[in-house]
């Protein structure tokens, strides 16, 4: 088996087994932005969003992967994530 075969089954495994899932799962939550949901904090929809997306992230095995949910007062939560570089810089 090439290298492009045992990729491509790896992206299919990954796809059908952990992202497929995830995508059902997110678009479960009726979150919407908070221009259509003025009580949108309320809600709680984009606190399970974020939520959602922030734990599959985590789960990923990606070294050093950090991530964070950054919220400010009043204002919609966000993601940031950071991997580290790996390997000498050319």
């Amino acid at each position: 088996m090439s290298f492009s075969d045992l990729a491509s089954a790896r992206v299919a495994e990954v796809w059908n087994g952990s992202i497929i899932p995830a995508l059902f799962d997110y678009i479960a939550i009726p979150n919407v932005s908070a221009a259509f949901d003025p009580d949108w904090k309320a809600h709680g929809y984009m606190d399970a969003a974020v939520q959602l997306i922030a734990e599959w992230s985590r789960a990923r095995p990606i070294p050093g992967l950090t991530v964070e949910v950054v919220q400010l007062a009043d204002r919609s939560p966000m993601i940031v994530m950071e991997i580290p570089p790996t390997g000498a810089a050319d």
